[in-house]
């Protein structure tokens, strides 16, 4: 699994990275410390071993916060256009 997961990161990494670059949103200056600290963050999150009720507990509270922020955003852009 963390093979797959480590090549479908990289595709989403690489295809979000030429997107916005192609709009302009790109900064190189803000790449690199982000580029530089992730490599020894991810070796050290791939040794990393949880058990699978605290990994389920974990991703299960970062999918319910996405969730929400998601929402709210869509709560905040109806009340902009409806001008309230």
């Amino acid at each position: 699994m963390k093979p797959t997961a480590l090549v479908l990161n990289l595709l989403v990494a690489s295809v979000g990275t030429v997107r916005y670059s192609a709009a302009g949103c790109f900064s190189w200056k803000t790449f690199w410390p982000f580029a530089i600290l992730s490599v020894p963050f991810a070796f050290l999150g791939g040794r990393l071993t949880l058990p699978a009720p605290a990994y389920k507990m974990i991703l299960g509270g970062v999918l319910f916060f996405a969730a929400w922020r998601l929402h709210l955003s869509q709560v905040h852009r109806e009340l902009r256009s409806r001008g309230q």
